[in-house]
């Protein structure tokens, strides 16, 4: 189901009709936990007002309407640390959050602030994974992200100097606990669909209306496009906002990535005709980008080769090391770890027989 709201102050009527439409007003009204996940990068910095960040006064509505609905509930709203000393805490502080949403005091005790990075994490596995598919690359999250009855992404539409587009799906990427998350930046369209596969928010606002063109997500330019997308899917959320803006969804990788998944839907039937163009990154910031995850992309190789080849205390240990990546091709770690203690007993073995002649 994807709505297509018009409507720049949503009212509470709005948004009810709009739940009931997504089939979540029922699950929201008997959930114990809810939780926001809204886009704060370069929060520490960016003021409140701009189209850097997720529309706090939006933001404030939401919040209150789900207080209104339900009574009980503990609401969420989660952030991580980004590089550049961009911790979760002080985006919060830096926005002002939680004082700005004017909460009365139950109110503002049903309010918590979830620091993403420092929250007891939990691992996610599964076998569709593109990145986070071996012993060397794990998928760790908050537990209190995974276990919250439902969950809410956030998002204003953004152009993107890497992705090329920033929306639903690509708010999960800020779920990450890492402090430096351009370590997967080389990688980021097949990190940013297991994150979508293992997070799968149960409703999806794209807020267009608090849009950035040009060179986003940061050093772009504010446009109010003049609609706002809700949907129970991210996918489809971020294949209708890109229709509305004059661009090809399945130009995005990891759109293209997560539209093969889903068999019972044809995400390229996801299409409106454009209500606006909005301008994509230069073609500057755009090579630079590409000739720099490139290089990124070999150096983290050689940074990880190195700091395993100093804690090596034996020869047998930097061939094991180095043929480490290509043995894992064929046999699984528990095997490796096994032909690994057998190889260095007999090296302690040999080693004791030289030192004795």
């Amino acid at each position: 189901m994807i709505i297509v709201d018009k409507e720049e102050i949503m009212t509470n009527d709005n948004i009810t009709l709009y739940l009931e439409k997504l089939g979540v007003m029922e699950k929201i009204c008997n959930a114990n936990t809810i939780l926001i996940k809204p886009n704060f990068i370069y929060g520490s910095y960016a003021k409140a007002d701009s189209h850097i960040v997720t529309n706090i006064s939006f933001l404030r509505e939401i919040v209150k309407f789900l207080l209104s609905l339900n009574q009980k509930a503990l609401i969420y709203i989660a952030e991580s640390d980004n590089i550049g000393y961009e911790f979760a805490y002080l985006k919060f502080e830096n926005l002002k959050l939680p004082q700005i949403l004017n909460l009365n005091f139950d109110e503002f005790n049903r309010v918590q602030l979830l620091d993403l990075s420092r929250d007891r994490l939990i691992r996610i596995q599964n076998i569709l994974f593109k990145y986070f598919n071996s012993v060397d690359r794990q998928l760790w999250i908050s537990e209190k992200l995974f276990n919250s009855d439902i969950i809410i992404s956030l998002s204003n539409l953004k152009t993107h100097t890497n992705t090329g587009y920033s929306g639903a799906c690509k708010n999960l990427f800020g779920c990450l606990p890492a402090f430096d998350k351009s370590y997967y930046h080389p990688d980021i369209h097949k990190v940013i669909h297991d994150l979508t596969l293992a997070i799968k928010p149960h409703i999806n606002i794209v807020d267009a209306f608090y849009a950035m063109e040009k060179n986003g997500p940061i050093n772009g330019v504010a446009i109010n496009c003049g609609f706002r997308i809700l949907s129970e899917d991210a996918v489809e959320a971020d294949f209708a906002a890109l229709s509305l803006v004059g661009l090809k969804p399945m130009k995005i990788k990891y759109l293209k990535y997560l539209s093969r998944k889903n068999k019972n839907k044809n995400y390229k039937d996801v299409c409106y005709p454009s209500i606006i163009r909005i301008k994509k990154p230069s073609l500057f910031v755009t090579c630079m980008n590409k000739i720099g995850l490139t290089i990124q992309k070999f150096g983290a190789i050689i940074e990880k080769y190195g700091n395993d080849l100093h804690t090596c205390t034996a020869p047998i240990e930097v061939i094991a090391m180095t043929l480490r990546p290509l043995l894992l091709r064929f046999i699984d770690i528990e095997t490796l770890k096994k032909i690994k203690k057998s190889i260095m007993t007999k090296w302690v073995i040999i080693n004791e027989k030289f030192k004795t002649i």
